[in-house]
């Protein structure tokens, strides 16, 4: 018998105070699951899952210290995909570009 199709959907904050959702079958949010539990324990961590159109994509994991005022926190780009929201600091810190 083949593994389940891992089905998850992350839809991100549009613009500030904005929702995101995350929306998958039991068995993609249990793989997530797994992977926050072992980023947790200072892993980076990549998993391949799907959307419902049958394209696959890998979910990265990164897990970073520190709170608000914390130099790598501070340096994160923000998440937001609305045009007039969007990242404009020159020197934000893209996830893809932490090692």
């Amino acid at each position: 018998m083949s593994e389940p199709i891992k089905i998850l959907h992350i839809h991100a904050q549009a613009y500030w105070h904005g929702d995101a959702w995350i929306v998958g079958n039991r068995e993609a949010l249990e793989r997530l699951r797994e992977l926050i539990d072992a980023a947790l324990l200072g892993v980076i961590i990549k998993a391949d899952f799907f959307t419902n159109d049958g394209e696959g994509y890998s979910v990265h994991i990164v897990p970073v210290e520190g709170q608000i005022d914390t130099p790598a926190i501070a340096s994160l780009a923000v998440p937001y995909i609305d045009p007039d929201a969007e990242e404009k600091r020159g020197d934000a810190v893209w996830p893809w570009k932490m090692k």
